[in-house]
């Protein structure tokens, strides 16, 4: 199951019927957190990575900013779950 609780604005069309294609029929529930970005939304994530945040592409270089990425979470009871060892 795949739910998106994002925008699918902005996704490159092929990309984006490749995850539906790839996740609808696994039998966990996922969610699409993040799609694409613009250069000024990635450089706000970039500019927090430099003061020591999490890891991101400075603006241009990430593939979220030409529509060919996503992030997904795994969701648990409904609710969204980083937890990895499931």
């Amino acid at each position: 199951m795949l739910t998106w609780s994002c925008s699918q604005d902005g996704l490159e069309p092929q990309f984006k019927q490749d995850i539906i294609d790839m996740l609808t029929p696994i039998e966990y529930h996922w969610a699409i957190v993040y799609g694409y970005r613009t250069l000024a939304q990635q450089d706000v994530l970039y500019q927090a990575h430099l003061q020591g945040g999490p890891l991101a592409a400075p603006p241009g270089h990430s593939a979220h900013n030409f529509g060919l990425a996503v992030d997904v979470q795994l969701l648990v009871n409904g609710q969204q779950d980083w937890d990895t060892s499931h």
